[in-house]
């Protein structure tokens, strides 16, 4: 069964996991009502219901007559949710919404949701989702489009941080032992694990740009949904291969590796499967082609930047 002859559809099980985002930009000040960090107040009006704006100290601008702001999401799920976020980002750029080098673009991810009740397999399971996102990061680092987010102050590496204890991730572990592994490592990583033990009990991706581009944002989304079905499907090394069909040194060979091995380019995952599943997409799968272009575009931006 070859590339050419296979049926692509998405994986069935990235529609079941709910997800959020929080959204930094600069808006006109008194364009919308802006709670305290945390204690956002709705935007109320044509923004769908559930999502509010609130305050972050990480924000700062010199634009005369803006202000920093945090847009941040219900719980989301499926298709629906990304209209929703399409829906925001439209409202955002009509409002004249900007963004500079201290915003972010960040993706919560529930972890029940993804592998259910019993906190021992998920715990497991974000075990299998940092050696994902280990093994891809310089693809998600890549998709932000700028190399200001991997040298910047608020998403460090995680492969830094978890190299010293990568041979612990390599067999199944419970919920205390993975608390223990995870302490006195910071929130500020491409995939923070702080969530994941409070009330909320998520995992972010801290790793995306400021934008208020529709587009970029439903990408970034998927792409996080994608390493976590990824890592519900199967065990990963914590490091790519240094030989193989990419040169995942670039941002680019990277994107190219994540997407056929997430099944977003056809010719390696489920070879001989007379379908090849699209990891993490919950789109139209006709969309799938137009997000893939627009986060190799990002990819190169970021080549070219760090070159």
């Amino acid at each position: 069964m070859t590339r050419h002859t296979q049926r692509h559809e998405a994986n069935p099980r990235a529609a079941e996991i709910t997800f959020g985002c929080e959204i930094e930009c600069l808006l006109p000040i008194g364009s919308v009502r802006v709670g305290g960090y945390h204690a956002g107040l709705a935007l109320g009006g044509r923004f769908p219901r559930g999502w509010n704006a609130q305050r972050d100290g990480s924000l700062s601008t010199t634009l005369q007559g803006y202000e920093g702001v945090e847009i941040v999401s219900p719980v989301l799920r499926g298709r629906d949710g990304l209209d929703q976020v399409r829906q925001v980002a439209r409202l955002l750029e009509e409002m004249g919404a900007k963004v500079n080098k201290t915003c972010g673009f960040h993706v919560h991810l529930g972890a029940a949701s993804a592998a259910g009740d019993d906190f021992d397999e998920v715990a497991d399971w974000v075990r299998r989702l940092i050696n994902t996102t280990a093994q891809h990061e310089k693809a998600f680092y890549g998709a932000a489009g700028t190399t200001a987010r991997e040298r910047g102050t608020y998403c460090r590496s995680l492969k830094t941080a978890w190299r010293h204890k990568k041979e612990r991730l390599t067999k199944k572990i419970k919920a205390d032992d993975l608390r223990i592994e995870a302490a006195g490592i910071s929130r500020y990583q491409t995939l923070n694990l702080v969530p994941l033990f409070g009330r909320y009990r998520t995992v972010e991706f801290r790793c995306f740009s400021g934008t208020t581009s529709g587009r970029k944002m439903t990408a970034w989304i998927q792409m996080a949904l994608a390493a976590a079905t990824m890592a519900l499907a199967r065990n990963t090394r914590f490091d790519a291969p240094t030989t193989g069909y990419a040169d995942t040194t670039t941002a680019v060979g990277a994107m190219q590796r994540f997407f056929y091995l997430a099944g977003w380019t056809r010719g390696r995952k489920d070879y001989y499967k007379p379908v090849c599943l699209a990891e993490g997409w919950v789109d139209e799968m006709a969309a799938l082609d137009e997000a893939k272009q627009e986060l190799m575009r990002l990819a190169r931006k970021y080549d070219d930047q760090a070159a």
